[in-house]
């Protein structure tokens, strides 16, 4: 009787055990890939500080380059030209901070990719036939930092990737970008739509997904993704606008 009893037993104890380890096995590959995707987008910090610094540095030099040619003109200096040179500086230090407090947190943005809003978006659609866009002419009325230019190509560029991956027989997809205006800070909108969707398969927690939420939460905005009505999907990003950015 003994042994009758110790054999399921045993089964039983082995068959628990094998599902732990197929449990712990799934897990540690869930991790590795989260873990893999970072270190990837941890890799283009080089890329992305360049960019930056030439962007801000580039500007500093021009301002300074127009104070000396002012100076040798007129004996009172332009305090708007100092005051321009202060603020390139300032945003200079800025976007440093901003990227090594990402490369801490392990949210790296990508190298810019376009000089605008709308430049970013056909960009990334760029090779993705049958998408409709819907891009107002303020848009091109922005100076946006590199940072947030980089954020929406990512973004748009990662939600049509993953149309052609997760609905290839969508019909209707739809990038749509607008400048919402609010008293304290103007909001850039942004949406990815598609139809074609099937059943969800895991909530919106890719690994893209985790990448784009993090970009955006960087820099102050909010992400949402998620199956509507219809077997539509839906990706909206709201990113806060610098109000000393558009040009007059």
């Amino acid at each position: 009787p003994t042994a009758l009893i110790a054999v399921p037993a045993a089964l039983l104890w082995g068959a628990s055990l094998a599902v732990g380890l197929i449990l712990r096995d799934a897990d540690d590959r869930r991790r590795s890939a989260l873990a893999e995707a970072r270190t990837a987008e941890r890799l283009r910090i080089a890329r992305e500080l360049h960019d930056v610094v030439a962007h801000h540095m580039s500007g500093i030099v021009v301002r300074a380059q127009a104070a000396r040619v002012l100076a040798g003109r007129s004996a009172e200096p332009d305090d708007d030209v100092f005051r321009e040179i202060e603020e390139a500086g300032s945003n200079a230090l800025t976007a440093m901070r901003r990227l090594v407090g990402m490369l801490r947190e392990d949210t790296v943005p990508e190298p810019v990719p376009a000089s605008g809003i709308r430049a970013a978006v056909l960009d990334a659609a760029a090779g993705h036939d049958g998408v409709a866009m819907e891009l107002p002419g303020d848009l091109d009325r922005l100076e946006p930092a590199p940072a947030l230019i980089t954020t929406v190509h990512r973004v748009v560029l990662e939600a049509l990737t993953n149309v052609r991956r997760h609905a290839p027989d969508a019909a209707d997809v739809r990038v749509a970008a607008r400048v919402q205006h609010d008293p304290v800070a103007d909001v850039l909108h942004l949406e990815v739509v598609n139809d074609g969707v099937g059943e969800p398969s895991g909530g919106g927690s890719g690994y893209g997904l985790v990448g784009m939420r993090e970009r955006v939460t960087a820099l102050g905005g909010t992400l949402r993704a998620g199956v509507e009505s219809g077997r539509r999907w839906r990706v909206v990003v709201r990113l806060p606008l610098d109000r000393e950015e558009p040009r007059s």
